[in-house]
This record gives structure tokens, sequence and C-alpha cells, in this order.
């Protein structure tokens, strides 16, 4: 059980982490473009709580625990990830455009939203500095950010296909 609680603990603060800047940062703009009728005004902290719990519960149970090498881990995350959120996208299609949008997303949709928020970090270092996350109290939090996203999207974009 404690073995659970630690990996728990663990996943917990790193997918806060990363869902934090998907949510604010990096696919902001999209959601706020194609669905923002369909959001809320005010952020329901409760709904979060219990979706957070469950979720990590889960992503600890099914994917964490039974990981024997990071590989298992990250094909089992995927499998988890496309199987949890896919299932919100098959249940709501009857929404229309947005979720249809959203299937489509191809390799250089994805490279552009992942370049859009590659940019938005790097204009965003020195608060990310200030704040400094992760992981240890270094106040360059921002630096290794962007220096990784932007790099990252320097390479997959010298290798991208040309039709």
């Amino acid at each position: 059980m404690l073995n659970f609680i630690s990996h728990y603990i663990v996943a917990l603060i790193i997918f806060l982490v990363i869902d934090f800047f998907w949510l604010r940062i990096i696919a902001k703009k999209m959601y706020d473009a194609m669905i923002g009728s369909l959001l809320r005004d005010e952020f329901n902290l409760t709904a979060a709580l219990i979706f957070y719990v469950f979720f990590i519960a889960g992503l600890t149970f099914f994917v964490i625990l039974p990981a024997d090498s990071w590989q298992f881990a990250l094909l089992a995350g995927a499998f988890f990830g496309t199987l949890t959120y896919g299932t919100y996208d098959m249940t709501n299609s009857e929404q229309g455009e947005f979720i249809m949008q959203i299937k489509n997303l191809d390799g250089e949709k994805f490279y552009q939203g992942f370049s859009s928020g590659a940019s938005l970090v790097e204009e965003n270092r020195s608060y990310l500095n200030e704040i400094n996350l992760f992981p240890v109290p270094d106040s360059d939090t921002g630096n290794n950010m962007s220096y990784t996203l932007n790099s990252t999207a320097a390479r997959v974009s010298a290798h991208k296909l040309t039709p």
C-alpha cells in the first residue's frame, strides 16, 4: 500500500504540472476557440479534484505499478490515455465540430500546437523561473522548459517531410 501511495503522489505532482501547462499555456487558445461557449466562467475545483483523484489512481494502478520498464510505462500510459480521453471523444461526438477537429489532429497540426506552446513557454520564461515549479528550487525552470521544448521543435522541424 505504501508503494501505491508513494507512486500515486509522484504521479499526481507530475500530472498536475503537465496538465497545468497543457490547459493554461499550450492548448488554451485552441480550447477557447473551439469550445469557448461550453466552458464555465469559473473553475470548478470540486470536479477537478474528483477527476484527478480517480484518474491518477487509475494511472497508478493500471500503468505505473505493473511497469517493469520505462518502455512499458510509456506504451501502457499512451494506451490508458487513449482509452480514457478517447472515451470522452467517442461518447460526445454528437457535439459536432469541436470533436471532429480534435479527432483530425494530424502530425502537422500537432507540431503546430507544440511549436505554439514552446513559443508561449519562451515568452513566459521569466515568470516560470520565478514560480520555479520543478524539480528543485534553482530558479531556472523556465529556462530549462524553454530550451527543451524549443530544441525539440527545432529537431522535429528539421526532419519534417514535405509532400
